[in-house]
């Protein structure tokens, strides 16, 4: 849903005014029920109980960073909720009105000062040269192990687990437990990601790390690496798909960023620099992929490259499409931000074209229509193989079968299935309608939801579309979705 009309510019030179419209339109905007109709829902007065506890509680001097189930059922049964049921509505309802910081993926933990959070997470959001001062002082390191630190944060902006909890220690004085949570956070948040370990047969293991590894994108090296196997045309044998995401502005501070570590989840073995990546595709290392940010004149583009042979189309296909899936899900965090999303012309770019020709990005959800084996290109007139335009067919450009449903209602967890009905656009109001009425089977709330979303979504409820759902950051069903996609590249 787009929010605001009208775009307000705003400066922080002396006399201009912009900063003062901006307020006053946010804080009209703020008590609009058209915006945010929680803003006027009727609630229980025993939420609204909790809530003054809360909100008393985070106001204390020694405020703990966060409340344990337990000690929110207590605060609940005073404020008059009598089961975790109902105490479990309240938090969810609190943490949309910002009240408190709830996840489902954490239901035993509630935060009741968010705003704490955030100046939490500014530790690890400094200036590159203050992060090495403060490792550089850390005197339990080795030598060696120093060395390996800094090498892999100037470089490959990554730092290990041990290194994280002590920055994070020292600013916050919480214990394992508070410290773990940080992290899973911020991980959730997309500040970070953990890198994927080695298998134990795979050759990787040579090159370990001594501990778990995060990588941190805002510290990424600004020049791209000159070692990449990575060609301005593709080779004879290789195939080449490019999805290119086009803005009339700016791209949002940390647009790319974030989406390079939700990708990540799509690859393996990535070298990165400040506006790009490049790695290969989890399920074949064959294929490889390039992400880049581009600012021009008038405004940014996002793209995604895919490479290999024409054996490999569909894998390149399927990885990314997945990787776009992710920019799709971002982007709605700008619901104002106008994108033009388009495919390269494989041969332009072939041929080294300086300017290549595109076609429309509606390609991408349909299958080629039936008998069309090639397409001219728009801008050189030559034909291109039409599957270098359309996607293969696959079960995932197809409505989801009743074996898949029940697949999925059997296998999702139930600290996920809510937030999956969220991120597919399942309204609050349905999904506290099926758990009342289904309050002794959680296979069938998970079943139910998800054949209400197929009736509401109609022919866009694909398959593609549940395992984007199943790895969004806030889901991380990424074992499930594993499971589904394999299906498309039998």
């Amino acid at each position: 849903r787009q929010i605001g009309q009208y775009v307000i510019p705003v400066s922080s030179a002396i006399g201009l005014e912009g900063i003062l419209a901006l307020k006053e339109e946010i804080v009209s905007m703020a008590g609009d029920s058209k915006y945010f109709p929680e803003l006027k829902k009727v609630i229980p007065p025993n939420w609204v109980a909790l809530e003054k506890l809360l909100r008393a509680k985070s106001k204390e001097a020694d405020c703990p960073l966060y409340i344990t189930l337990e000690d929110c059922v207590e605060m609940g049964k005073s404020a008059g909720l009598q089961n975790q049921s109902s105490l479990g509505y309240s938090l969810n309802y609190l943490h949309r009105t910002g009240g408190v910081l709830y996840y489902e993926a954490l239901p035993q933990i509630a935060f009741p000062n968010p705003a704490h959070l955030i100046d939490i997470f500014t530790v690890l959001l400094k200036d590159h040269a203050e992060i090495k001062a403060e490792y550089f002082k850390m005197s339990w390191l080795t030598k060696l192990r120093l060395e390996k630190i800094d090498d892999s944060f100037t470089h490959q902006a990554i730092l290990p687990h041990s290194v994280i909890l002590a920055l994070l220690r020292q600013h916050t004085g919480q214990g394992k437990k508070g410290l773990d949570l940080l992290l899973t956070l911020m991980c959730n948040f997309g500040i970070c990601h953990l890198l994927p370990t080695p298998e134990q047969d795979s050759l990787a293991k040579a090159y370990d790390t001594f501990d778990r590894m995060y990588h941190f994108p805002w510290y990424l090296r600004k020049s791209k690496p000159t070692d990449l196997h990575w060609q301005d045309s593709p080779q004879e044998d290789e195939q080449h798909i490019e999805i290119v995401c086009e803005m009339a502005m700016p791209s949002p501070w940390g647009l790319f960023e974030r989406w390079c570590v939700l990708a990540t989840r799509h690859l393996s073995y990535r070298q990165a620099w400040e506006n790009g990546m490049y790695a290969f595709s989890r399920v074949d290392m064959s294929v490889a992929i390039m992400m880049q940010h581009v600012e021009e004149d008038r405004g940014s583009s996002l793209h995604v490259a895919g490479r290999g042979t024409k054996d490999k189309l569909i894998t390149v296909w399927t990885t990314v499409k997945s990787i776009v899936s992710e920019l799709q899900s971002l982007l709605k965090e700008w619901p104002g931000l106008y994108t033009d999303s388009v495919i390269l012309c494989a041969h332009c770019v072939k041929n080294g074209a300086e300017n290549p020709g595109y076609f429309s990005g509606e390609p991408l959800h349909y299958p080629a229509p039936q008998g069309t084996t090639s397409l001219r290109c728009p801008r050189t007139g030559e034909m291109v193989d039409v599957r270098l335009v359309y996607p293969p067919a696959s079960p995932t450009n197809q409505p989801i079968s009743e074996d898949c449903v029940q697949h999925v209602s059997c296998y999702l967890s139930k600290t996920t299935w809510r937030p999956l009905a969220r991120v597919l656009g399942v309204e609050n109001a349905v999904i506290e309608e099926i758990e009342e009425g289904h309050h002794a089977g959680l296979r069938e709330m998970k079943y139910r939801m998800l054949r209400h979303w197929q009736r509401k979504a109609g022919r866009l409820a694909t398959l593609a579309a549940l395992i984007s759902g199943l790895r969004h950051f806030a889901i991380e069903e990424n074992g499930l979705a594993d499971d589904l996609e394999k299906m498309t590249i039998k």
